[in-house]
């Protein structure tokens, strides 16, 4: 299974998390976070525990507010 990079980055970062955070949040590791950031297949049980520690753990509403979808998505461009 496969996440969209920039959605899963924006979901994590509005959270106040980064791949690390996520990572415990989710209790896989680090590694697997980053292949699912960078839209690399993972298990469907490792899909499933991302999905519900993003579930489990509430949008921090000053974070959605400065969060940019689409600024890991550029990010990316300008590095190409």
């Amino acid at each position: 299974m496969r996440f969209r990079p920039t959605e899963i980055e924006y979901q994590a970062s509005v959270r106040g998390w980064d791949q690390a955070g996520l990572a415990r949040a989710a209790g896989v590791s680090e590694a697997t976070v980053s292949r699912a950031f960078g839209g690399k297949t993972v298990r469907s049980a490792t899909a499933l525990r991302l999905a519900l520690a993003l579930k489990k753990h509430p949008v921090i509403p000053e974070l959605e507010s400065v969060v940019n979808r689409q600024s890991s998505e550029s990010a990316r461009s300008i590095a190409s």
